[in-house]
């Protein structure tokens, strides 16, 4: 008999779930629009509320990253509005600073590399977060 799914193993598939019709929307369009930032914040609420228990989820973690995503929006500029919105609904999926910086980091990496690569200003951020999400949550699940 199959043991119970740990809670890394159905944030990866959650990942997978709820992120594929990003990603097909992102690569078709290019934009990121509102329902998906909504199914992601959702789907990272319910991960987040349900690992180890809602008392020990890092509430201030979730906001801090909020005002500094807004922040860079407003102060910095050149971050399109889906992009921002994304990232901000992503923070629920993680309970460290650290994994969460990571994450966005290699995506926004991957991101930059394309576009070097393909010699654009503007393409598509989801292919580099889903490989980036796809990769630390494996790695977390497996390890």
């Amino acid at each position: 008999m199959m043991s119970s799914l740990s809670w890394e193993m159905v944030r990866l598939l959650a990942l997978v779930v709820v992120f594929v019709p990003v990603l097909a929307v992102n690569l078709r369009s290019g934009n990121l629009p509102n329902w998906c930032a909504a199914a992601v914040l959702v789907a990272g609420l319910a991960l987040g509320l349900t690992r180890d228990g809602p008392a020990e989820a890092p509430w201030l973690f979730w906001i801090i990253g909020t005002v500094v995503w807004i922040g860079i929006f407003t102060f910095v500029g050149g971050v399109p509005g889906g992009v921002v919105k994304v990232a901000i609904a992503f923070l629920p999926w993680f309970h460290d600073a650290g994994d969460y910086l990571l994450f966005i980091t290699i995506a926004m990496g991957l991101a930059a590399a394309g576009a070097f690569l393909l010699r654009r200003e503007r393409i598509p951020i989801a292919p580099g977060m889903m490989i980036a999400g796809l990769g630390m949550f494996a790695f977390a699940a497996i390890g």
